[in-house]
């Protein structure tokens, strides 16, 4: 469960700078309105994970007081109508385009798969130390005439 903990989390991280490189970059492009949909979609996705991964499992720790449950509810409870606004902006603002909230949805299970595809090839395949080559792989440096040897003293000193 650590593993897959820590998975999620960097996944959370890769996709918010993800997240904020495209958005800049659309931004910076002129495509304001994709720019919005894109960062609307993301931060929707964004929110889900994290209150599932991150601040029920938080308030749900054993022992958590009488406080953290009430925290836990209102956490829950507050959930649908934050989506509920976020779908409300991608579906009725002219300046949100709803394609680029699709692709800001999916961006964090893009991001997932990717990581988890990543984990599983650097365990398959895991990385091994380079060795120094032994005495007999090295070969002495052969050249084509013998060196000259140089004078320590000036060009103008030799005469």
């Amino acid at each position: 469960m650590r593993e897959e903990g820590n998975l999620i989390v960097r996944a959370l991280k890769t996709s918010a700078w993800v997240t904020l490189l495209t958005t800049l970059a659309l931004l910076g492009a002129g495509k304001n309105d994709w720019a919005w949909g894109f960062l609307t979609g993301a931060v929707l996705s964004l929110f889900s994970l994290f209150s599932l991964t991150v601040v029920v499992p938080m308030l749900l720790r054993p022992g958590a007081s009488r406080a953290a449950q009430a925290l836990l509810g209102l956490t829950l409870f507050m959930k649908l109508p934050i989506y509920m606004i976020g779908l409300y902006l991608i579906a009725n603002v002219p300046a949100i385009k709803a394609a680029g909230a699709g692709f800001g949805i999916a961006l964090l299970p893009v991001v997932i798969t990717l990581k988890a595809i990543g984990s599983a090839l650097a365990e398959a395949f895991p990385a091994q130390p380079k060795q120094a080559p032994s005495e007999a792989e090295v070969s002495p440096q052969q050249t084509a005439r013998p060196a000259r040897r140089l004078s320590a003293k000036p060009v103008h000193e030799r005469g």
